[in-house]
């Protein structure tokens, strides 16, 4: 810019703070006529209309300055605090974000977006500004509690337990910091310690429907889903507004398989707080769930547009833009931020998974390593220690491959019984003999549209499913939880007190038809014009005696891979809490052989049509195989069905990248490196007849 322009805004400014605004709006204006090129002219002439109280010029002025000069933090600060005047938070955020971005150390800017972000409840954007006020001297009780919040959002749990404790120092009674201390304790795993901490809160407030909203939380993180579900749904009566209350009911509706009730109360908490970017990641990471990706890219990418460097909605748009094929633009995305720094353990598992993809695992394991290094709760080091394993896979170094994984399953806070495990295949043998219950048909239901793949997983299913589903007569519906829905419910939709399974010997005709037509029902909704829809729920194997009551025509592909692979992968994948059998070898191995028992069980008694499909020759011979599966489902061949990595629907499971690529054989003999590791597995196995060998080939 001139001197001489610059010389005259300053002198235009001085003329302002004397008070005679009018000729300084008269020269200022003359100036942005004479050089309307000079975003200084805009700006100032902004800043004094804003000086005004004219908000809605100043925004005017402001923007015609950005848009010559967009990276002036001064510029894009002084639009924020205009937009807020006016009552645009959302834009108001955006420009003060841009500001600090442009300018990190414009302490007014900084400012500006703490206070805009608490004002709107954005704590994890809040956390930074805390953080400069209290060095330049704020020490308040208040913003200490709110100091520690944020660190606990950030999962910084410790930190934030230390901040807390000082504001109770401060203030004894001060009941949010006991509120939050109580879920700074869940955050750090002792479950137990939290929930009583929320529960003395909840005592002292018995109608405030926040206190049940926080408490209903910690259950969620106890894991008790039942008594969650109760006192959310309790605290929303007492309280519709409770937008929190809605959100953790979404969480508790979607750990326990329901589909369309959590996105009700996503959409239903966004309604309450539309400005909450939190809850619109937690939607967008719901649809992602779902399998509704391009909704779940427009979710991630509306909370960028008001808030650039969200790393919750960065790694939400990085994952789904891998899912959709896209890792290099994901790469983009969450390169950046890690490089930067970012402390987010989902960005940087999603950068480790893009980087291994794209051939660049050593840039990526440092980065889980540094984040290790610092205090996480189980979950994320489990799922980051995963990461960290495939890692080191990926460059051969299999000895720390192996040792990251046992950690990561060493970590995980999960409880299987093998005896329990044990007793029920027991029970479903004792009561599907074919002897003591009929296993003919008892529901009227003439359907062949379901197929059910079943098996171990990581044994192909996710394969099988995609063939299928690129021929134009079959819809992949994924992982369905219909079947062990009917499973659980059954003794109260019969109506008796004995338990599944020996409560199937009280079913009658008509309620097993009725039960057979609502699941026939479900199908056809998600089969549109196709004849054949797939549930590949591998664990549905549980449950095929109940499927051979209620749909005789059902089609069941049993897939099968080599133990030792299967166990392998097992071990390596960060599975949901349902797979808790998979983070130890031996409860692996002591699953596996109830599976085998189960499924020769199946074999001699049910009236199902069951086809074994080994995944060894499905890779060796994938055409035979494919043709082989298509006619087991009644379908007449199609070509398609050999460019399956073609496809484009969305596959939710581990197996996701795996199946949009051609057939490979890299995955046999996976667990060679590791034949040593793996021996407590093979040796149960084979104390129970299952022996294998130095290949993993399974004899029984």
């Amino acid at each position: 810019m001139p001197n001489s322009i610059q010389d005259q805004l300053t002198q235009v400014l001085e003329v302002h703070r004397t008070g005679d605004q009018d000729t300084a709006r008269l020269e200022c204006a003359e100036l942005i006529a004479a050089a309307p090129d000079i975003p200084d002219t805009h700006f100032v002439m902004g800043l004094m209309i804003q000086d005004s109280g004219d908000h809605a010029k100043a925004v005017q002025l402001l923007g015609r300055a950005i848009r010559i000069d967009p990276d002036r933090a001064d510029f894009h600060d002084a639009l924020g605090v205009s937009h807020v005047s006016l009552g645009r938070q959302r834009e108001g955020l955006r420009s003060f974000a841009e500001a600090v971005r442009l300018a990190p150390d414009n302490r007014l800017a900084v400012m500006h977006l703490g206070l805009l972000a608490l004002r709107m409840g954005l704590v994890e954007r809040a956390l930074p500004c805390f953080e400069s006020l209290m060095y330049m001297g704020e020490s308040s009780v208040e913003l200490i509690c709110l100091r520690g919040q944020a660190l606990y959002q950030l999962d910084r749990n410790l930190e934030a337990m230390e901040w807390l404790h000082k504001c109770l120092d401060l203030d004894p009674n001060h009941q949010d910091a006991h509120r939050y201390l109580g879920r700074v304790l869940m955050g750090l795993e002792r479950f137990s310690e939290a929930t009583h901490c929320l529960r003395v809160v909840a005592d002292k407030e018995p109608n405030n429907g926040r206190i049940r909203t926080l408490l209903g939380c910690a259950l969620l993180r106890v894991g008790d889903l039942d008594e969650a579900e109760v006192v959310l749904t309790s605290a929303i009566d007492i309280d519709h507004s409770q937008h929190q209350a809605h959100a953790f009911l979404a969480e508790v509706q979607s750990a326990l398989g329901l589909t369309d009730a959590p996105m009700r109360s996503y959409l239903t908490a966004l309604r309450l707080r539309p400005n909450d970017l939190k809850y619109r990641c937690k939607l967008g990471y719901l649809l992602v769930k779902q399998g509704f990706l391009p909704k779940a890219e427009h979710c991630f990418r509306l909370v960028l547009r008001q808030e650039p460097y969200n790393l919750d909605a960065i790694a939400g748009l990085a994952s789904v833009l891998s899912k959709m094929g896209d890792p290099q633009g994901a790469l983009a995305l969450a390169e950046p931020m890690i490089e930067g720094g970012a402390d987010h353990p989902d960005l940087a598992h999603i950068y480790a998974m893009l980087c291994r993809k794209l051939g660049r695992s050593s840039d990526a394991i440092p980065v889980l390593k540094r984040l290790l290094n610092r205090s996480r709760p189980l979950q994320t080091r489990a799922q980051l220690n995963h990461a960290l394993g495939e890692l080191y896979e990926s460059v051969s170094e299999h000895h720390a491959a192996f040792k990251a994984h046992k950690e990561a399953n060493d970590t995980r806070p999960v409880v299987f019984d093998p005896a329990d495990f044990e007793s029920h295949i027991s029970e479903l043998i004792n009561v599907f003999d074919g002897v003591k219950f009929s296993l003919s048909p008892i529901a009227d239901n003439p359907t062949r549209i379901p197929v059910l793949i079943v098996g171990m997983p990581r044994t192909g299913t996710t394969l099988v499913e995609q063939v299928l589903s690129t021929h134009p007569e079959v819809i992949g519906a994924g992982e369905l939880e219909e079947l062990a829905m009917l499973a659980r419910a059954l003794p109260e939709i019969i109506g008796t007190k004995t338990p599944y399974p020996q409560c199937v010997q009280e079913l009658g005709p008509e309620v097993a038809t009725h039960l057979s037509n609502w699941y026939t029902e479900r199908m056809i909704a998600k089969a549109g014009d196709a004849t054949r829809v797939t549930d590949k729920m591998p664990l549905n194997f549980l449950h095929l005696g109940l499927a051979g009551l209620l749909l005789p025509n059902t089609r069941v592909i049993h897939c099968r891979r080599s133990p030792m692979d299967t166990a392998l992968s097992c071990y390596f994948m960060h599975f949901k809490d349902t797979h808790a059998f998979a983070t130890k070898l031996d409860w692996l191995a002591r699953f596996y052989v109830q599976y085998e028992r189960l499924m020769d069980h199946w074999r001699k008694v049910t009236p199902l049509s069951i086809l074994d499909v080994q995944y060894e020759e499905m890779v060796h011979y994938p055409e035979e195989t494919m043709r082989r599966i298509v006619d087991f489902v009644g379908l007449p061949w199609h070509e398609s069905c050999t460019r399956f990595y073609d496809n484009d629907r969305e596959v939710l499971t581990a197996s996701s990248e795996q199946v949009r690529q051609p057939i490979y054989t890299t995955s046999i003999g996976r667990h060679l490196p590791y034949f040593e590791q793996m021996e407590p597995f093979r040796a149960i196995l084979e104390e129970a007849g299952l022996c294998v060998d130095v290949k993993g080939t399974l004899h029984h």
